[in-house]
């Protein structure tokens, strides 16, 4: 039976996720195995080169997908649920803007490189869900729009734009959920099927 690890890849995945978006990748790989608790022939072994470490850790962790859309409640309007989206979608993030930060300041980094070492990251994952579940809506006609492709887009652009704003401290740092509302709403009236129908004023 082969011996456990002193430090499972997780989290050792989580504790170097720490470390870059603290302090960029121009840390060292001694500095990084020291930090870590393990020698830097350790991280070689599991990880190949710092490079891979460093694109391993900025791999945003999976979200919990049902708490993170809340859109498989039946209680309420579809605009309300829309606002939960939104909402969730910004506390998501406000934990992965920190790491794409990190990722776009790396001198390799190039997105369309990342998303085909990482199939199956989690963004990519959760953009795709989103996808289905507005087709979904779509096709049954709870949303009125061609295409679902620039709705997602524009939830993701707006949780992305509110998180990284916040980290510049622009309004005090933190957007409120109410807030978040609002801007859902404004989406909300593109796509909302009774206003669609209704003849436009000229």
């Amino acid at each position: 039976m082969g011996r456990h690890k002193i430090i499972e890849d997780d989290e050792l995945l989580a504790r170097a996720r720490e470390i870059f978006t603290r302090e960029g990748d121009t840390v060292s790989t001694r500095e990084l195995a020291r930090q870590l608790g393990v020698s830097s022939a350790v991280l070689f072994q599991r990880f190949g080169s710092k490079e891979e470490l460093f694109f391993a850790a900025m791999t945003p962790p999976m979200p919990d997908m049902e708490g993170l859309l809340g859109i498989e409640r039946h209680d309420d309007d579809e605009c309300a649920k829309l606002e939960r989206v939104a909402i969730g979608l910004v506390e998501y993030a406000r934990e992965f803007v920190p790491m794409l930060l990190a990722l776009g300041a790396h001198p390799s980094f190039s997105y369309e490189a990342f998303k085909q070492r990482y199939p199956d990251a989690p963004m990519e994952r959760v953009i795709g869900r989103l996808m289905s579940v507005f087709e979904g809506k779509r096709q049954d006609g709870k949303i009125s729009c061609p295409n679902v492709g620039p709705v997602v887009l524009n939830l993701v652009a707006i949780a992305s734009s509110l998180a990284m704003y916040e980290r510049f401290g622009v309004h005090d740092g933190r957007f409120s959920d109410n807030e978040i509302r609002e801007l859902a709403r404004v989406l909300w009236h593109g796509i909302d099927p009774v206003r669609r129908d209704e003849p436009q004023e000229r």
